[in-house]
């Protein structure tokens, strides 16, 4: 990933049953203070 740029998988979990609900990936862009700049998530379904 370029600078400033930060990449996180992330997996949805049912509480009921720890069965994986979905899952994505998190793009988070920082600014030149290193604060969030944009936020893009990019969600898959669970096949």
């Amino acid at each position: 990933m370029p600078a400033g740029l930060i990449g996180l998988g992330l997996a949805l979990i049912a509480q009921a049953d720890n069965s994986v609900a979905g899952a994505g990936f998190d793009v988070i862009g920082l600014n030149a203070d290193g604060r969030i700049h944009t936020d893009h998530q990019f969600i898959e379904g669970v096949r």
